[in-house]
């Protein structure tokens, strides 16, 4: 609204998420952090009206060993989810 105000156009670059550790074994994290990458594409859109899409940026700790996993399975996860959308979920 401002911006309209001020004869201004708004987009956003892109989105940056931070997660928590509790999900370390989270088979779904690949499909769940696309789906997440067109929610806030589609929200954002909406709000902005631009059109370009609005890359991810991901990063998440994890203490795997704590919820007694033997390998980091969210590794592999943001690295499928990378692949399966290149350029919009990093």
């Amino acid at each position: 609204m401002l911006a309209k105000a001020a004869g201004k156009t708004y987009g956003v670059a892109a989105v940056t998420l931070i997660h928590g550790e509790s999900d370390s074994g989270n088979n779904q994290y690949a499909a769940q952090v696309q789906q997440l990458w067109q929610d806030y594409n589609m929200d954002l859109k909406a709000i902005t009206g631009q059109t370009n899409s609005i890359p991810l940026f991901y990063s998440q700790m994890s203490s795997y060993t704590y919820y007694n996993h033997s390998t980091p399975i969210i590794a592999q996860q943001q690295l499928d989810a990378h692949i399966q959308a290149p350029g919009k979920t990093i």
